[in-house]
């Protein structure tokens, strides 16, 4: 399945597939960043409590690890 992908049209940059949802914002510069090491390689995320208020999953996630005390 091929998807064209196009910043310029209208409309949020989410899309849906077999692996989950991929969202995209189209930024000045890019965000702050966090090293994460995962089977020997070093990874570059944002960190969770900036994905927070952007995400309502994210949100209620980090909501139950707060209230498990993680």
């Amino acid at each position: 399945m091929t998807v064209a992908i196009d910043p310029r049209e209208p409309g949020p940059l989410c899309w849906s597939g077999p692996y989950g949802e991929i969202r995209a914002q189209i930024v000045e510069e890019l965000p702050s960043a966090i090293q994460v090491h995962a089977d020997g390689m070093a990874l570059h995320v944002r960190p969770l409590v900036e994905i927070e208020g952007t995400d309502p999953w994210m949100s209620r996630v980090l909501a139950r690890m707060r209230e498990r005390g993680g």
